[in-house]
């Protein structure tokens, strides 16, 4: 897969930063900045992030009386712990979303990647590993022949857990 993160860097300038939360509580620019920077290794520029996605994760929930943990921003919140590097806290946050989410089996399966690509992030590669396998035996947007090759999961490529659910799936 593409690894052109300079061409995506240059694309982040059409998005609106500061535009109306999407699901996940932030702007869709914001998640999209902050994931590219991450994968470029601009580790300073990804802090700002993490604290401008706080703050409007915070922001929000005190404008509508919502509790971020309540809500889809439990995702990104799980995105930011897992650039901190704090793995356990985004597989908590996680876990939190899912049982919030209760029955809502249309919300798991548009969210299932972002998901997995979070755990791929915190380098947990059995969460990840076992993440895109159950994200394959249900309806989601993970594709069994794209998903494992992203690069939210170089830094568990070489593990025995991310080599084994890439050898399961024969390639």
């Amino acid at each position: 897969m593409s690894r052109d993160f300079a061409a995506v860097e240059v694309s982040l300038e059409y998005f609106d930063m500061n535009s109306d939360p999407s699901f996940f509580g932030v702007a869709d620019g914001m998640i999209a900045a902050i994931v590219t920077y991450a994968l470029m290794g601009q580790d300073d520029r990804v802090q700002e992030l993490i604290v401008a996605t706080r703050k409007s994760i915070d922001d929000l929930a005190e404008e509508m009386g919502l509790n971020p943990l309540e809500h889809q921003s439990a995702l990104t919140l799980a995105l930011l712990a897992a650039l901190d590097g704090d793995a356990d806290e985004a597989e908590r946050l996680i876990r939190l979303y899912y049982r919030n989410a209760g029955a809502d089996r249309a919300g798991r399966s548009l969210t299932r990647g972002f998901v997995c690509q979070v755990v791929g992030l915190a380098e947990a590669a059995e969460a990840a590993a076992q993440c895109i396998r159950d994200g394959l035996g249900e309806p989601s947007a993970i594709i069994h022949f794209i998903e494992p090759f992203l690069p939210f999961y170089d830094g568990i490529r070489e593990t025995p857990e991310f080599i084994a659910l890439v050898e399961e799936l024969d390639y």
